[in-house]
């Protein structure tokens, strides 16, 4: 197996959509938002699959080839799969190294990769990026593809921000061990914002966010000379949207404590790290020729993606009786 970190892309322009189960602005405006919704994902998913089919794109693509630019230079990519919203990349580093051969020095060429893997599949939006010492970091691997991907969406008025995910459960594991000794809490929102997930106040913060084009802040203190009383995750539903969206996007949440200390909620030091087995990362494409296995692994990559699909998403209030 291999280590993976866990990333999401959000296109921009954003829009918002609302949960039918639970409105939070005007009936006949949440249908509206709701079609917009639908209508930008698609499109930016149709922009995605556009841009990794074609055939040439001059200085990024042609064929199955790639092209990424990196601070000057250019660095070579293939495309191994792309199939039913999932794109496979093999992202290169290509360097030089010395041997000692029949007691000759010789300077070889090696070309280590990164496997890529993209979920362009409707509402999910998610980046694995192999960790692989002999490659770029996958911090870096998250820019080249964010640069080189948005300049070629730009060309649709289109732009991209591919972010770290966090593990929501860090923060409600110190709402925990703080039960008493939290002073205060913020939250961040970037603009523009994500398109999930959206219920209640978040659907009215970032139509908050959209209207005046700038970042939403949320602050809750704690009143003099006392702490935050925060209610446990399963009873607090509102609060766990927030806490969901956030960390899927990649988004700073800051504890203050009673004590006047500062606790990091969502670090880069603490990324979600997945486990994918050998055979996914073998693989190199169809010039096998073997279809069978082919599906085999792309079944294997679907399998892997959807069971990545409950991390962060928002717990629903048990309904009262």
């Amino acid at each position: 197996m291999s280590d993976f970190i866990l990333y999401s892309y959000q296109c921009r322009p954003m829009h918002i959509e609302v949960d039918a189960q639970h409105p939070s602005i005007d009936p006949e405006q949440d249908k509206l938002y709701n079609q917009q919704a639908d209508e930008a994902m698609a499109r930016h998913q149709e922009l995605f699959d556009e841009l990794f089919s074609a055939q040439d794109i001059n200085n990024f693509k042609k064929g199955d080839n790639l092209f990424f630019l990196h601070k000057g230079n250019y660095y070579g990519g293939k495309i191994v799969m792309n199939k039913d919203g999932i794109i496979m990349l093999r992202l290169q580093k290509s360097k030089f190294k010395e041997y000692e051969i029949n007691y000759k020095i010789v300077t070889l060429k090696e070309e280590p990769s990164s496997l890529v893997i993209i979920d362009n599949r409707f509402e999910q939006q998610r980046i694995l990026i192999e960790r692989n010492k002999n490659t770029f970091q996958p911090k870096t691997i998250a820019t080249i593809l964010e640069k080189n991907i948005g300049a070629q969406l730009k060309k649709n008025r289109v732009g991209i921000k591919v972010k770290l995910v966090y593990r929501k459960e860090m923060f409600w594991s110190i709402v925990k061990d703080y039960e008493r000794g939290i002073k205060k809490m913020v939250f961040d929102f970037p603009y523009p914002n994500m398109a999930r997930p959206m219920d209640k106040l978040g659907a009215s913060l970032k139509k908050f966010g959209i209207d005046t084009k700038s970042k939403v802040r949320l602050t809750a203190t704690a009143q003099r000379k006392d702490f935050l009383v925060i209610a446990p995750k399963e009873e607090n539903e509102e609060l766990d949207e927030i806490v969901s969206y956030l960390s899927e996007v990649g988004s700073p949440v800051e504890i203050y404590l009673v004590s006047g200390h500062k606790v990091k909620c969502f670090s880069e030091e603490n990324p979600i790290i997945v486990d994918v087995k050998q055979g996914i990362t073998e693989y190199r494409g169809i010039e096998d020729k073997d279809q069978l296995f082919d599906n085999r692994i792309c079944n294997s990559v679907i399998e892997l993606l959807n069971s990545l699909k409950k991390i962060n998403y928002p717990c629903r209030a048990k309904p009262l009786k």
